[in-house]
């Protein structure tokens, strides 16, 4: 039965809304007589539909909007900490002892590839131009005794085992030689310098330590005037192109996950895909790690930071999110206060999933009918009262 207000009624709600138009008093008194006259109205009736007027439902406070369609369904929230995959994370370091003599970069700058960090006063930088020098000069002559040494032996001049000897010696000097360059290179010297102590024979005591990748410097580990042996490290360098969030989950719903599904964070335009599932159970609270990598906007998270994030299951049947303040439980069964355009009708709704803000529902008459999402409480108040009579 639809329930239907008699004129002299509404003409009489119309006036009293008017005269108190401009008191907030008047005003207040004026919904609770609506409202208590709507649950007299309500209890008179039989039926499951009510059918209230624009203006009668604006008094109460009622609300409506179309159900939000959806293709997926969201997890309960799960705390995850940010961190940087382990194939993006790099160390600087010295690979002469010295002295440090310089610091030009600090904890979170962004570095390039090959750009100057510190600097290092190192004797044994000197030591080893020396050695590579000296063994420069013998390879140079090394192989000109080979060159000519190859004539003679085509000549005839000279036997094979002469000139096999000459070129043996070059080889090795070129090995010797070619080491230097590597050691040099290591240091911190780049292919200019070289070819300038080549060219120049200037040696240079100070050693320029360089990042060896673009990112981020995420620690320091020297201070200027401190003493440094071969392989102690200076910085800590990281690439934050892509992040890792490590989520901590039950059990029995790691067991739902699947490699490769979605992850979004909760307060974040941040989506991540699983990459791994643990498979050791931690024995405080039986719980599992879960890895993934993110998958853009990695800069608005902090390595090290706690978020809090979901798991996305995608869905082959149509879904609906619905605010949970347009949910309402009666006869122990989640349900709806719905608006087709005349009538307002109370629908039972299948819950499929919830967060603290939205409710995912797999209810098809979503699709063509409102949802009221404000004013539920006077409505159930009003149906309250109209079952009891």
């Amino acid at each position: 039965m639809t329930i239907r207000y008699s004129q002299p009624v509404k003409n009489a709600f119309h006036s009293t809304q008017i005269n108190c138009f401009w008191g907030k008093t008047r005003k207040t008194l004026l919904q609770f007589l609506v409202s208590l006259c709507l649950t007299l109205f309500y209890a008179t009736a039989h039926g499951q539909n009510l059918a209230l007027s624009a203006t009668e439902m604006t008094n109460l406070g009622v609300k409506y909007m179309e159900a939000t369609p959806v293709l997926a369904t969201t997890s309960q929230h799960f705390p995850a900490q940010v961190s940087v995959p382990n194939s993006q994370r790099h160390i600087v370091q010295t690979t002469q002892e010295g002295v440090v003599n310089s610091i030009l970069v600090a904890e979170g700058d962004r570095v390039k590839k090959d750009q100057i960090l510190a600097s290092v006063n190192s004797p044994q930088l000197i030591t080893l131009q020396t050695e590579f020098l000296n063994s420069y000069s013998q390879l140079s002559q090394a192989s000109t005794d080979m060159a000519r040494d190859k004539q003679l032996f085509e000549e005839g001049i000279i036997a094979e085992r002469r000139y096999l000897d000459t070129k043996s010696r070059f080889q090795q000097l070129k090995t010797v030689v070619d080491s230097y360059l590597k050691t040099m290179q290591l240091a911190g010297m780049d292919q200019q310098a070289i070819n300038a102590l080549k060219q120049y024979r200037k040696l240079d005591s100070t050693l320029q330590i360089r990042a060896t990748t673009d990112g981020v410097v995420m620690a320091q580990h020297a201070v200027i005037g401190q003493r440094l042996v071969a392989s102690d490290v200076l910085y800590e360098v990281a690439d934050l192109s892509s992040l890792w969030l490590e989520i901590h989950v039950p059990l029995s719903i790691a067991r739902t996950i699947e490699p490769a599904s979605e992850v979004n964070t909760c307060d974040r335009d941040v989506k991540a895909t699983v990459l791994t599932i643990g498979k050791k159970v931690h024995e405080i609270d039986q719980g599992v790690l879960v890895r993934a990598e993110t998958l853009d906007h990695a800069d608005q998270l902090t390595p090290g930071e706690f978020v809090e994030v979901c798991f996305v299951k995608q869905s082959s049947t149509p879904l609906y999110d619905i605010p949970q303040n347009a949910v309402l439980r009666m006869d122990g069964q989640a349900q709806v206060f719905t608006y087709d355009g005349q009538t307002i009708k109370l629908q039972a709704i299948h819950i499929v999933s919830q967060t603290a803000t939205t409710i995912t529902v797999s209810d098809a008459f979503l699709s063509s009918t409102k949802l009221i999402f404000e004013g539920v409480a006077a409505l159930k108040s009003a149906w309250l009262a109209q079952g009891e009579n």
